[in-house]
């Protein structure tokens, strides 16, 4: 009996060196090139505890991540054209989220949260120069809404229980390059469905579920504080603001679903109704309000891509079939679109929520007076683009295949 005890005991050890042994070796790279724990990924929403490894309490309304001093790296890749920067790969590394800060027409700092790690980084994209600005870790990270400024930021990412989305919203204010930076900030609410950032200064509407429907309040990046502006009945909404305050507020999609569009001016609790009935129906507003990308698919899988004008009540098909999640205003009267070089049949929009629909992107530049592409701009390599962005000479976005952060050159200007 002794005997048959001591074989499994060994065995049990040379199983659990098996174990880690492989954890150790098939662990990663942090994106500084430090080697990431080995064990994290055995357990990808899990954390030690609900404390950082600075010892500081996660959980607080008040609570603070460890110090780092920043770091600077090489820049990843870049494609040239004519010897301009025409295509540069960011981040190979998934990235959660960015915001372009413009310095010139073509000179931009951005800044950015690593998926994996939680770490943030910036890069210029003149001098292709990588600087980390925290190596906070954050574990099951899945989003980073930036604020207009790049100041501030909200981490989303799923609590211990696997289901519940904790909002942590970020003050970099005082953070000064080359310098140990300590990462403050604060809690949101539980569980929010959306956030809508402002496009003019430091705050965000967001939306929740509440026992009587849903509630849309607004958020002060600055100083943390929070006010309710809108209540409904109906909880499926999805929440964006213009540039005057005005929200639209889309009823949630899905694949020959009627969906409704409303208007709601500051100052009133009245609804407008803009658009009605329209089968899987998604929108991105004009800066203004004075247009609507939208988006319909009907039961028997046809997308289109539309443009209506507010004022005139009109709609326009475009020449283009991709969602207006894929698009972005880069003013009152321009947008661009991650237009699918092929679209396959699926089930739209659903699918592209879901991650089963797997694009390969042309970036394309509309007018409001065109139903035809102004200007068509080819990558260098298949991606799928999302969380577009326009800033000064380029035009931004992460590759939902893979997460990675690119830039591609949309002017000539020099």
């Amino acid at each position: 009996m002794k005997k048959k005890l001591l074989i499994l005991l060994v065995l049990l050890l040379i199983l659990v060196a098996g174990v880690l042994g492989y954890a150790y070796f098939a662990g990663g790279t942090n994106p500084d090139g430090t080697k990431q724990n080995p064990l994290t990924n055995l357990f990808p929403f899990g954390k030690p505890s609900e404390s950082t490894s600075g010892g500081n309490t996660v959980g607080s309304s008040t609570d603070t991540y460890p110090n780092v001093s920043s770091t600077s790296t090489a820049s990843t890749s870049l494609f040239s054209n004519g010897g301009a920067k025409d295509f540069i790969l960011i981040s190979s590394t998934p990235v959660a989220g960015f915001h372009a800060i413009l310095k010139t027409d073509d000179n931009t700092i951005v800044r950015y949260t690593d998926k994996a790690t939680g770490n943030i980084f910036e890069t210029d994209i003149k001098s292709l120069k990588k600087t980390r600005i925290s190596d906070a870790q954050i574990p099951g990270l899945y989003d980073a809404l930036w604020s207009e400024s790049g100041k501030y930021l909200i981490v989303r990412y799923l609590a211990d229980d696997g289901k519940t989305i904790k909002s942590y919203l970020v003050n970099l204010s005082t953070y000064t390059p080359g310098t140990p930076y300590q990462l403050s900030g604060k809690y949101l609410p539980d569980n929010i469905q959306d956030f809508s950032l402002y496009s003019d200064t430091d705050k965000a509407l967001y939306l929740q579920k509440t026992s009587g429907g849903s509630s849309v309040s607004v958020v002060n990046f600055i100083n943390g504080s929070t006010a309710p502006l809108f209540s409904s009945p109906f909880s499926e909404w999805l929440v964006q603001r213009t540039n005057d305050g005005t929200i639209a507020l889309t009823t949630r999609a899905s694949q020959g679903i009627p969906g409704y569009l409303y208007k709601l001016t500051p100052g009133s609790s009245n609804l407008e109704k803009i658009l009605d009935g329209v089968p899987g129906l998604t929108t991105l507003v004009s800066p203004d309000f004075h247009y609507v990308l939208y988006s319909e698919s009907t039961d028997q899988g046809d997308l289109t891509l539309n443009l209506y004008n507010v004022q005139q009540q009109t709609s326009v098909t475009l020449s283009a079939k991709t969602l207006p999640d894929k698009c972005v205003w880069a003013n009152t009267a321009v947008f661009y679109c991650g237009v699918p070089k092929n679209l396959p049949l699926g089930t739209y929009p659903d699918d592209w929520y879901q991650g089963r629909a797997d694009f390969d992107d042309t970036l394309m530049k509309f007018g409001v007076d065109s139903s035809s592409p102004l200007a068509t701009y080819d990558l260098a390599t298949p991606v799928n683009i999302t969380n577009l962005n326009i800033t000064g000479n380029y035009a931004y976005f992460i590759d939902k295949k893979t997460s990675s952060l690119w830039a591609k050159r949309v002017a000539t200007s020099d």
